[in-house]
Formats: C-alpha cells, sequence, structure tokens
C-alpha cells in the first residue's frame, strides 16, 4: 500500500468525528477495511470520498443573520461564485441552514443543502420555517455528516455570541473521539499456523470543531470574561474562530496585526480610523452640505449601522478598538475606551418609534441641531488647513485606548481619508522610517461580505490540505 494512505484514511475518520471499533488489513497489504457504527456509515464514507479527493471538499454552512443586508449580501455572493468555485477550488458551499432574527430554516435532512437562489424572505416565511431555536440548530450541526461545518454569525446578537464557547467546547466543537483499535487472534492463511494477537487498544483524542465566522464584534469585544472563555475553548480544541471582517470588512487588518506578532516584530502603537461611516461624513460636510445632510447620504448608502447612533457616539469604533487591542494581548473592555460621543445624551438616549424608516427620519431631524456646531469645528479645522477625522489609537506600553473627532494636518495619514475608507497604521520596531499601513474602501454590506466570504475561503482551502 503506498506511503500515507492508511494515515490519511484514518485521519479522516477522525476528523468525521467516526468512532473505528474494528481494522482489518489483508495480506497483501492492498485492502484495509474498519467497522464502524451503522449511524456513521454516511459521515464515514463522505469524509474518505473527500480525503482522497473522491468528491469535492464541500462545506456546511450555517448562516445566522440571513435576511439582514450583510447576510443576504453574503448568499449573492456564494451563489455568484458557485461554479467558479467549484471549477477553480475543487470547492462547494452547501448551506444546510439559515436563520433570522425570529425564523429559521433547515435541510430536510442532515447535510441537506439549501436552495439559496430562491427568495430567502420567503423561505423564512414559508411554511417549512420554524420559530428560531438554537438548541435545534446545534443539534442538526452535530448530527450534519460532512465533517467541514462552518457558522457565519451575521447577527450583532449578545445570545447568539454566548454560544460560541459551547461550540468550541462541547458537542460540535471539541468532541472527542476515541480510537478503539483492535487487533484480534486471527489466521493467517497462506499458511496452517495459527498466530497470536493480543488485544491492543490505543486512544487518541481528536478535535472535531464548527469554525465560528463573526462580521460582528459581540463576542470580540464583549466582556471580557465571555471572551477569555470562548478564546480558552478554542485553543483547547483547536477549534477556528475567523473575525477579520469585523474591523475593516474585506481590509486584511487583523490579518496583518497577526502576520506582525508572529514574525516576531513588536507592534508599539495603532492608529486611524476604522469607521467607515464617520469617514464619508467629514469627507463630505462642507459650506453648502450640513452634518446631518452627510449622515443622511451615509445611511442611503448603507455605509451606517441599522442605528446611526452606533456609529455617530462612537460605540461601533469603541467595538473596533477593543477588538484590535485584545489582539495585542491588552485586557481592554469596552469601558476602558477613552471615547468621544458626537451625540448628546438627549439624543443617544432617545426612544423612537415606528419602524426603521421612521426613526432614521425622526433621528435625522433630530441631527439637525447639530449642523451649527459641527460646522464651526470644521470652519475651525479648515482655517489651520486641517482635516475633521475620527480618529483611534492605541497605545501598546500604556494600555491606553482612544477615539475622537481630531483636526489633523497634511502630514497626518488620514488627511487624505476618502469617502467610506478606513486606515490603520502600525507602528513597529521594523516599521520605524515609516508605518505599515492598510487602507481601502470598507463600509458597506458587499465589502463585509467579501470579508466573509475570504474568511470562509480560507478554511475551505485548509480543509483541502487536512485531507491530502
Amino acid at each position: 500500500m503506498n506511503s500515507g494512505v492508511s494515515a490519511s484514511f484514518m485521519s479522516s475518520l477522525a476528523k468525521a468525528n467516526v468512532n473505528i471499533r474494528v481494522i482489518a488489513q489483508g495480506s497483501s497489504e492492498r485492502q484495509v477495511a474498519v467497522v464502524v457504527a451503522g449511524e456513521d456509515t454516511s459521515r464515514a464514507l463522505r469524509a474518505a470520498h473527500m480525503a482522497f479527493t473522491l468528491s469535492q471538499t464541500t462545506c456546511s454552512v450555517v448562516i445566522l443573520g440571513g435576511t439582514g443586508k450583510l447576510g443576504s449580501a453574503l448568499i449573492r455572493q456564494l451563489n455568484a461564485q458557485k461554479e467558479s468555485l467549484k471549477k477553480n477550488l475543487n470547492l462547494g458551499v452547501c448551506v444546510s441552514a439559515i436563520a433570522s432574527r425570529k425564523k429559521m430554516i433547515m435541510g430536510e435532512s442532515s447535510g441537506l443543502c439549501l436552495s439559496t437562489s430562491a427568495d430567502v424572505d420567503e423561505m423564512l416565511t414559508g411554511e417549512k420555517a420554524k420559530d428560531l431555536d438554537m438548541e435545534a440548530l446545534t443539534a442538526m450541526l452535530e448530527a450534519d455528516v460532512n465533517p467541514h461545518r462552518v457558522v457565519v454569525d451575521c447577527t450583532n446578537d449578545d445570545g447568539i455570541a454566548g454560544f460560541y464557547e459551547r461550540w468550541m467546547s462541547s458537542g460540535i466543537n471539541g468532541e472527542c473521539v476515541q480510537w478503539e483499535v483492535m487487533e484480534r487472534n486471527g489466521m493467517n492463511h497462506h499458511s496452517k499456523t495459527q498466530i497470536g494477537f493480543s488485544l491492543n487498544t490505543l486512544s487518541m483524542s481528536i478535535s472535531q470543531t464548527s469554525p465560528v465566522i463573526s462580521p460582528g464584534r459581540r463576542a470580540g469585544a464583549g466582556p471580557l470574561s465571555r471572551y477569555d472563555a470562548i478564546r480558552e475553548a478554542q485553543r483547547a480544541n483547536s477549534a477556528e474562530w475567523q473575525y477579520e471582517s469585523s474591523v475593516g470588512a474585506a481590509l486584511p487588518i487583523l490579518t496583518t496585526l497577526r502576520d506582525l506578532l508572529q514574525t516576531g516584530d513588536e507592534v508599539q502603537r495603532l492608529r486611524g480610523c476604522v469607521s467607515g461611516t464617520m469617514a464619508y461624513v467629514f469627507r463630505t460636510m462642507d459650506e453648502n452640505t450640513p452634518f446631518s445632510e452627510a449622515v443622511r447620504q451615509a445611511m442611503e448608502k448603507d455605509f451606517t449601522e441599522n442605528d446611526v447612533r452606533e456609529d455617530l457616539s462612537g460605540y461601533d469604533a469603541t467595538r473596533k478598538i477593543v477588538v484590535l487591542a485584545r489582539e495585542l494581548g491588552l485586557n481592554v473592555s469596552m469601558e476602558d475606551v477613552e471615547v468621544e460621543s458626537l451625540l448628546p445624551d438627549d439624543i443617544r438616549n432617545k426612544e423612537y418609534e415606528g419602524d426603521t424608516e421612521a426613526m432614521r427620519a425622526a433621528v435625522i431631524e433630530d441631527l439637525k441641531a447639530l449642523d451649527g456646531p459641527m460646522l464651526e469645528r470644521w470652519r475651525e479645522a479648515r482655517r489651520d488647513d486641517r482635516e475633521l477625522r475620527y480618529k483611534f489609537v492605541i497605545d501598546v506600553a500604556t494600555g491606553k485606548c482612544s477615539c475622537k473627532l481630531s483636526a489633523v494636518d497634511s502630514k497626518d495619514t488620514l488627511y487624505r481619508l476618502r469617502n467610506n475608507e478606513n486606515l490603520v497604521a502600525f507602528e513597529t520596531t521594523r516599521y520605524t522610517t515609516s508605518p505599515l499601513i492598510v487602507k481601502g474602501a470598507a463600509a458597506g454590506p458587499e465589502l463585509a461580505a467579501a470579508g466573509i466570504f475570504a474568511d470562509l475561503l480560507r478554511l475551505g482551502r485548509a480543509f483541502s490540505t487536512s485531507q491530502t
């Protein structure tokens, strides 16, 4: 038998969470047979096929928040690239479940793909849709015969973020597989001599995980105790947690930061702007375009959060800063960031009534009271040949994080920031002459969905590599 074939075969079953009861090999060494439980046969066969590329690598994907702008954009991109992925990467993406805030729909049997070319909103209001039940959804993930399962959380739901640790440490994530390799008394068929083998049991713990992709920041910037628990579960079970798009949409900000740290560079300071909304507003407003009108345009272009007050209060940017700071090893929480809110308390805390459109219109109306003060700040900056930018700074040595509206001069990297761009400058011990800069468009659901898609492809390539 060719070198590595048995290892690939056994490894594929272990990664699929299949318990091997008996292994038998013929005297010619051209055949290996295993005995598994009857309920594991489909999972075992599928894993073996993918391990030897008898079928394409397929990712079973659960999309939470599939009817929102971000989830809808991701589904469109997956549909558009389906044939290209199959042809160029031998990779298939099977959307096995989609959930909205209140409803969910799953494949009729474990691992069955949903037709995402259909209208997702109609699917989730049809007769096959059920009330959202995270326990049932988790059970479906556990029962999926595909070993390559991914959860994409497009929500900003703290309740769902609370499932991350569980997914990574029990059930679908971190489930230990016990291999029982049994060599029993057997007969050498090429002689009449009976050869006795003693019972031999080999136990090996294999982590079976379903990676999580989370563009939202509830887990990454949530309570530090929960974040630490998720991280510990991730490390203990070799689970994947991808959240590149939580900071800069499709920009490789976190990837760059990890590369710097893992190659031994020492990051001293991060600075820049991680709010596409703020970038657009302060690039757009001028003598003829009031602050409230610039905000309205940003909302119209889908650059803002559903509640634009999260952007204007600095709350959304603060969450991104916390994600970056924790990636740097700082034990930082939301309350540790010095942040400037552009909103007075009466607007920030106001309870608006009506649907989303009515609420947005009411917020814009209230923001008109800020047009005068914001214009004065703009004029003051321009008198000194400066531009207003919503700037953040993370000082690693002191552990201090801040985010505020600043008037920057032409020497600052933020001076030429464009309409919907994010920018992060990395000041490190290696980049001494000038900082390493990651900059580009980062606002809107299409770019954020592209970031999620990139995370999914990274996982898909890793799955393919693990099978060879």
